[in-house]
């Protein structure tokens, strides 16, 4: 959801497309098309390339009341739409040129949160997931995403680091501006309802299990960190570890 100029979407949609999985996405942006195309420059293209993969674009989609898209109706036969995985990167309001996240705009952003995650639960799968992307340094880290999230009934599973360098083709634009902003601070956390199981808090911990040893230099499970600062305090720690590795990894090829 909220996709600016639809290169995230389109990022996904060749991927996808490559392992046949191309049905399975379907790309919303909160404005209108005509929007879209003049705001950003690559909208039009972008959207263009979506419909020649069979991408499904929907626009006038408000991440906070996904139920009132009778689009995303007609796309599961006029039933409640069910999504195994809602993304948003980088949600903001849109409150003048450029200011979309700054100071005056934090209590703006948090209702747009709470809104969103009282609402997503009604298109979500019974597994399904919320990924949120989104920067950690301040003011962004004052919003409280993971705190908000939690009220409205999800629980954090895990977050890892955001590199825009594995989603080749993407930008990140600001809300109704073409301007795009460093993202090298970013995490994407994966949010799903929280459980009442034991059996499914076991699964839950077998799922960590796995994804730490997939993805242990990026990946930061709640097992290291019970709580948003911590969280935050083991992002920065890694961060400063992958910078000590690149700077390390570019003196040998220097001396070499």
């Amino acid at each position: 959801v909220g996709d600016g100029d639809f290169s995230f979407s389109l990022c996904l949609a060749e991927c996808l497309s490559k392992r046949h999985k191309i049905k399975s996405l379907v790309a919303t942006s909160y404005e209108s098309e005509a929007v879209v195309n003049s705001v950003y420059c690559m909208g039009s293209e972008n959207i263009a390339k979506l419909k020649a993969l069979d991408v499904p674009v929907i626009h006038n989609v408000d991440a906070t009341n996904l139920l009132s898209t009778s689009s995303l109706h007609t796309l599961h036969n006029n039933e409640v739409p069910s999504f195994d995985v809602i993304i948003w990167n980088f949600p903001c309001v849109a409150d003048g040129e450029g200011a979309d996240g700054q100071t005056k705009e934090l209590e703006k952003n948090q209702q747009l949160l709470r809104a969103f995650f009282n609402n997503v639960q009604s298109v979500l799968s019974s597994k399904g997931e919320v990924h949120i992307t989104h920067k950690t340094i301040e003011p962004f880290s004052w919003w409280g995403i993971v705190q908000i999230a939690e009220e409205c009934g999800f629980q954090l599973e895990y977050a890892l680091i955001f590199d825009r360098c594995n989603f080749p083709g993407y930008v990140n634009r600001k809300a109704l501006n073409k301007k795009s902003f460093p993202c090298n601070d970013a995490l994407t956390y994966i949010f799903q309802p929280k459980r009442n199981s034991t059996k499914e808090d076991s699964l839950a911990d077998d799922k960590l299990d796995k994804m730490n040893s997939k993805h242990k230099d990026c990946l930061i499970s709640l097992k290291s960190a019970q709580s948003q600062s911590a969280l935050l305090a083991s992002v920065q720690k890694l961060l400063n570890n992958t910078l000590q590795k690149t700077a390390t990894n570019s003196n040998k090829r220097k001396r070499a």
